[in-house]
């Protein structure tokens, strides 16, 4: 009976203890979906996610990406976007006093490519915060991003055999290249060729 007792005793405390560390911060939306229609959005997309201290002291909250695991978790018609680098939110992290709120803002930098165009990918962003009674709390939420169908300024790859890239975005074909190239030889050629006549 006294062990029946004790178990039921230790069974409430680390039920209320569990219940009080899920209670001491909230996070909102539960997902958020950021939808592209004709062009790529870069930097802030003035998506924010609201983090709210239900707790009686300051604490320290920041952040994490990572894609959907197990892949299974991840929602139908969906893919994992291929590089989470091109996410971010600031701050990295906030101190919230109790009973106040902390935003985050959503940012972008997704290239603009064959591969990126007509995409839905899904990725998670988890919020977490360290618990003075030594419980590590995380909250995870759902990004969803979709690319537009179609975009203008593409360069098409098939068309040129070389070109030669700069920065992400600005590519040049390599036959404007050896028309620029061709133009500066024979100038330089006819440059040499006064200053010998006269000689």
């Amino acid at each position: 009976m006294k062990k029946l007792f004790a178990g039921i005793v230790l069974f409430l405390f680390f039920s209320s203890l569990s219940y009080s560390c899920r209670a001491n911060f909230a996070v909102s939306p539960d997902q958020i979906s950021i939808n592209m229609d004709k062009e790529f959005i870069y930097g802030n997309t003035l998506k924010k996610i609201v983090v709210t201290n239900n707790n009686g002291e300051d604490f320290n909250v920041t952040w994490y990406l990572e894609n959907p695991t197990p892949p299974s978790k991840i929602r139908a018609n969906r893919t994992t976007i291929p590089d989470l680098s091109w996410i971010d939110l600031e701050p990295k992290w906030r101190v919230i006093p109790p009973g106040e709120t902390g935003e985050f803002f959503i940012y972008l930098n997704i290239p603009k490519t064959k591969d990126t165009i007509n995409k839905k990918w899904e990725s998670w962003i988890t919020f977490k915060a360290v618990d003075k009674d030594f419980f590590n709390i995380e909250y995870a939420i759902r990004l969803y991003i979709n690319t537009p169908s179609e975009v203008t300024g593409i360069d098409d790859e098939d068309g040129d055999f070389f070109s030669i890239k700069l920065g992400d975005q600005l590519a040049i074909p390599f036959s404007s290249v050896l028309i620029v190239f061709v133009i500066v030889s024979v100038i330089f050629i006819l440059i040499i060729i006064i200053n010998k006549k006269k000689k």
